[in-house]
């Protein structure tokens, strides 16, 4: 009985040593290798599955983003690595904005090539300063400032912002477009996209904003007007047509 149970022993201390071993070769590994793992055998699954190594994996992936859901942070916080990874990933998919979410960050803004030499002109990003801030407000007010407010577009001008259910063309999801109107004169909607870094755009076919800081141009191709004009919609297109031929874009959504 015990060389029995000295053997059973020995075989015990092998099996986790070869866990260890295995965790750390693991702990090497990109996400989708060791989802493969995972697949090999019992013993490959429970280390594939150790809250260590997706607490690296998260690490890993999270370290250079600039926007993480609160509750992919939560379930980080409460030892629950692996849902945080695949909570984070499918929310880094997502293409719509909360109210909360849009409140809470200092947006960059910035007009594009396209919204013409004037605005061009008097765009303090465009001058070699800092894009101009924006922050929008929950009672449905837009400011825009900057370090140096005699630069700012738009002084002594009302600007409103609110969430649109219907373009023409389209339904989008909630969240998804976002009416801004300008001195009570609606302007083309605005569409929200994400980032490489996590971090959420919004751009129409004259302007973008960022809810991270606005690199200058050429340092983030991402970001630059030739990238962002292919991702324009259709219907982006039809309303800054009727805007410029002077109609209001009242009729084009659900009020």
């Amino acid at each position: 009985r015990r060389v029995h149970g000295e053997n059973n022993t020995a075989t015990e201390m092998s099996c986790l040593l070869n866990q260890d071993i295995l965790l750390s070769v693991f702990l090497h590994l990109e996400p989708e290798s060791v989802c493969v793992c995972e697949q090999v055998c019992k013993t490959w699954k429970r280390v594939a599955n150790e809250p260590i190594l997706w607490k690296k994996l998260c690490e890993d992936m999270w370290q250079d983003k600039v926007y993480l859901p609160p509750s992919a942070v939560e379930l980080f916080n409460k030892g629950l690595t692996k849902e945080a990874f695949k909570y984070a990933l499918l929310d880094s998919k997502r293409t719509t904005i909360t109210p909360e979410e849009l409140c809470s960050f200092d947006w960059y803004f910035r007009f594009k090539y396209l919204a013409g030499e004037h605005w061009i002109a008097n765009d303090p990003f465009w001058r070699g300063k800092d894009a101009v801030r924006a922050k929008f407000e929950t009672n449905g007010v837009l400011r825009r400032y900057c370090t140096d407010d005699s630069l700012l577009p738009f002084r002594d001008t009302e600007i409103t912002w609110k969430f649109i259910t219907r373009v023409v063309g389209t339904s989008p999801d909630p969240g998804q477009f976002i009416r801004v109107s300008v001195n009570g004169f609606r302007v083309p909607a605005y569409v929200v996209s994400r980032h490489t870094n996590w971090g959420f755009i919004m751009q129409s076919c004259w302007v973008v904003y960022t809810s991270f800081y606005m690199p200058r141009p050429g340092v983030c191709p991402e970001l630059d007007d030739d990238t962002l004009n292919q991702s324009l919609l259709t219907f982006q297109e039809t309303e800054r047509v009727l805007f410029n031929l002077g109609l209001n874009l009242d009729n084009l959504e659900d009020i």
